[in-house]
């Protein structure tokens, strides 16, 4: 979490000297638990997520998860698993410093199989619903979310980041 909030800083300072833009961005990292069906104990992803926050407030992202002893990927058991995921959101305003956000996200994660050493390989999409409060207006957020991941595995998450909001038309 550190390094996240390092890198936050120095594009806080970068965003100072930039020219105004009608869109908003956010960059944050997350973290969260899911709970695997078919698996012993519980899983904790980590992701960092970067991306555009259009004025229609819809938002489009990147988002690089990792994730420590992962369910199994078609048969391999791998110890670690890590991968990209594109990431679109819906966001309703609420007031100026809350707003809810429908969350859809596809990419894939990848391992190596602890016996064979042969690789393994994912598809991976979640859906969830979460709220983005950046109290104060500040570029600060906070964002709770609970969903599903690949239509199987219910998790709850939290992220942290720095972002604007879109010049609404």
């Amino acid at each position: 979490m550190f390094t996240t909030m390092l890198a936050l800083s120095a594009f806080a300072f970068a965003e100072e000297a930039a020219p105004p833009d009608p869109n908003g961005y956010y960059l944050g990292g997350r973290s969260g638990v899911a709970v695997p069906i078919d698996t012993v104990g519980m899983a904790f992803p980590t992701s960092l997520e970067a991306g555009i926050h259009f004025p229609s407030n819809l938002s489009v992202g990147l988002r690089f998860t990792f994730q420590q002893d992962p369910p199994e990927m078609f048969g391999y058991d791998a110890p670690w698993a890590v991968g990209p995921l594109i990431d679109g959101r819906r966001f309703f305003r609420i007031n100026k410093n809350i707003e809810l956000y429908g969350d859809l996200a596809l990419g894939f994660i990848f391992g190596v199989d602890e016996p064979s050493g042969r690789n393994a390989v994912m598809p991976i999409g979640s859906a969830g619903l979460g709220a983005r409060v950046m109290p104060g207006g500040s570029k600060v957020y906070i964002a709770p979310e609970i969903g599903v991941t690949s239509f199987t595995v219910p998790y709850m998450g939290l992220a942290l980041g720095i972002g604007t909001k879109p010049v609404l038309p």
